[in-house]
Formats: C-alpha cells, structure tokens, sequence
C-alpha cells in the first residue's frame, strides 16, 4: 500500500477500526505460520478494516519493497539488505534440527555428527538457506545437501524414513502439528541462531497507517520473547 500524501504531510493517525488498508507482507513460510495465526487471533478482531496478505519470499523481493508493490519484508538478519531499505528486529529465533523418529541420534548434534550427515535445505536465496549456511560458512563448515527444498514444511516432512536432517527454526516447529515419525534435537552450537528482521522503505516512514503496521508487528515480536506472557 503506497503511503497517502494526506498522513505523509498532516502527520495524522491511523485507526485501523475505520480506515481501510490492505498490507503486503513478504515472508518465508516458516514466518508466515508464525505470524499469520497471531494476527488472525490477536489483531484482525479490532482491526476490523485491515487485510493482510502474505506473499512468499522470491527474487527481486526487494526491488519490489522498493516500488511499492510489497509494503514490508520479514528477513533473517543474515541476508544483506539493499540501500537505502531500512531494518529492525522483531524478535529471536534459534534453529532446531528436525529427524526421523527411529534415528539413533539422541537429544542433540554435535558439530561432527551434523557434518557428516546429508541435509534437506530450504532454498531461500540464490539457493542457500542463508541462515545457518552463512554463520556455518564464515566458520569454515559446509552442509552436504541432498535436496533443496523451497519451504520449511516440506523440509520437516522430507526426513521420515530417512537418514536426512532438516535445520528449521524452533517456533515453526512448536507451531506444527505432532508427527509421530519425526523428533526433533538441539542443533549445535556452532550452527547459531538469527534475528528475524522487519525491512521497509523509508518514504513510508512518517506515513501512519505504516507506523502502525510496523508497530503491530514489533507487538507480535514482543509477545515472543522469555517471560512476555508471565
């Protein structure tokens, strides 16, 4: 939704009860089932002149943040952002890894067991599943991939029945439904984790209704951190 010259001048507010507005978000998969559930539960209730569509991460993504046809990208930090986009952490994420139920592995990878293992990954960009293949490059590892995969979903369900390892972040698989033909272990250490970021364009900065969709979405992210809900 391209900004309204009217909010950019005025600075005036946005009540999303009254106004009406249709946001664009682009995401991966595994932010999607993150997101989407909270604020189908959470904000749509009030927001009641707001629709939200998710679009899937792809190519030339951010040319189009740049032109307006996508308001907001939800990225890893570990992907490289394009001037003059501006970015800012929504929350924490770290990774789990996703087995086959009667693997013989225990309740986590070492570093050498991770290694030696073939992998599904999630094709995210140019190929690669930036995070972790990024943090793991810059410590000198390589993954043996298998199969590229472009979702997270498809990921968790390649591995029953085999000997293959999926590396998804923790919060999508605590969203899934229970499989009994896989389990999931600690990752290790050396594969790290991210911060999902939010990335806009800065000719929507002053504009209120952005303001309030970027604040929504740092809610959300809020919501997710240790001891949010205590």
């Amino acid at each position: 939704m391209l900004p309204r010259l009217d909010r950019l001048l005025s600075g005036s507010s946005f009540d999303p009860s009254l106004e009406q507005a249709v946001f664009r978000i682009a995401a991966t998969d595994s932010a999607a089932s993150i997101f989407a559930p909270v604020i189908c539960r959470e904000i749509l209730p009030s927001a009641t002149e707001i629709r939200f569509e998710f679009v899937q991460w792809h190519r030339g993504l951010f040319d189009e943040l740049t032109h307006g046809s996508v308001d907001l990208v939800f990225s890893a930090n570990t992907v490289d952002v394009p001037t003059p986009l501006q970015s800012q952490t929504i929350y924490e994420e770290d990774f789990v890894c996703v087995v086959d139920a009667e693997s013989s592995y225990k309740k986590s990878l070492t570093i050498a067991q991770y290694l030696k293992a073939e992998h599904v990954v999630v094709s995210i960009q140019a190929g690669l599943q930036i995070a972790p293949d990024k943090h793991l490059a810059a410590q000198g590892y390589k993954r043996k991939e298998a199969i590229q995969v472009p979702y997270h979903e498809a990921a968790v369900r390649c591995v029953a029945g085999t000997k293959l390892i999926a590396t998804v972040p923790r919060r999508f698989v605590a969203g899934m439904a229970q499989m009994p033909n896989i389990k999931v272990l600690k990752a290790p250490p050396e594969v790290g984790g991210f911060r999902y970021v939010m990335v806009w364009h800065p000719r929507v900065n002053t504009d209120a209704a952005h303001a309030w969709l970027r604040m929504t979405m740092r809610s959300i992210g809020e919501s997710f951190s240790p001891g949010a809900n205590k």
